[in-house]
């Protein structure tokens, strides 16, 4: 008999629509989840291939210790360089890291994989299925504007490189609202796991 592997869901959708937040919640009912956000996050410090590449094409961008996102952003702001110009670089890597926590995860019955570039990468073809995340327009800015160093012209330019959530919801497996409390939310949340676990 063929071993089984796990059920991989690939979890996107737009900027401040709950991805982080759902995805601890599959955590703690037990799932594991992988970032990519992270996994650029780890990348982006003082000696990882990351900050190496970005330090060549960007030297202005890089700290002593990390790359520096927010001149990266005045970079790609000023038309310096092309997104997909860093995209091309980096991605390859942030895959690697991705099959690694594929292969030593092996044993389990489901993987989330939070990805907030999803469809925009083409990359729905490597999970079984997809779940994407929505809420009101005005719920979505308000999240992102509390962030940290982040403003209405980021959270403009972010929106403006992502799949327009209506699109993303018709190329959709599942979708949730996430415009609600978090009970209801993780209700929704273990619902998802019955169904994908059939």
């Amino acid at each position: 008999m063929a071993k089984k592997t796990p059920f991989k869901l690939g979890l996107t959708g737009t900027i401040g629509s709950g991805k982080t937040t759902v995805a601890s919640l599959f955590n703690k009912l037990g799932i594991r989840s992988w970032n990519a956000d992270m996994v650029v996050e780890k990348l982006y410090k003082k000696n990882n291939a990351g900050y190496n590449l970005i330090s060549k094409l960007l030297p202005e961008t890089v700290t002593s210790t990390k790359v520096n996102k927010s001149m990266l952003k005045i970079a790609i702001f000023e038309k310096k360089i092309d997104l997909k110009d860093i995209e091309k670089l980096i991605h390859p890597l942030v895959e690697l890291d991705r099959n690694t926590f594929e292969k030593k995860n092996i044993s389990q019955s489901i993987l989330v994989f939070e990805i907030p570039l999803l469809y925009e990468n083409e990359l729905q073809g490597f999970f079984d299925a997809v779940l994407v995340l929505t809420c009101n327009y005005k719920t979505q800015k308000e999240r992102v504007l509390t962030r940290k160093n982040t403003t209405e012209k980021d959270f403009n330019f972010f929106l403006s490189k992502q799949m327009p959530s209506s699109e993303m919801i018709r190329k959709a497996d599942f979708c949730i609202d996430t415009g609600c409390n978090m009970v209801t939310l993780e209700d929704k949340i273990i619902n998802l796991i019955k169904e994908v676990s059939k």
